[in-house]
């Protein structure tokens, strides 16, 4: 998908709930940014920002906000 780093998520595809590898997009740590460097990212409460997906099984992209380390789907 690119290089970006990867975010460690149990979050499946929101369309067809197959397995999918998510990375950052805008990731930021404590108020300093996340250089995207191919390296993999557990969230935890200092990050804020956004994750995103492509499901090679239904063709769709999906975009997940991060606050405070928390995953919620941007609709």
């Amino acid at each position: 998908m690119g290089v970006f780093n990867t975010i460690k998520s149990k979050t499946k595809c929101p369309n067809c709930n197959n397995p999918v590898e998510w990375q950052s997009k805008r990731l930021v740590y404590d108020g300093l940014l996340v250089e995207n460097a191919m390296q993999t990212i557990t969230l935890n409460k200092k990050m804020d920002g956004e994750m995103h997906t492509y499901c090679d099984k239904c063709k769709t992209s999906f975009d997940v906000a991060i606050t405070k380390g928390k995953e919620k789907r941007i609709k």
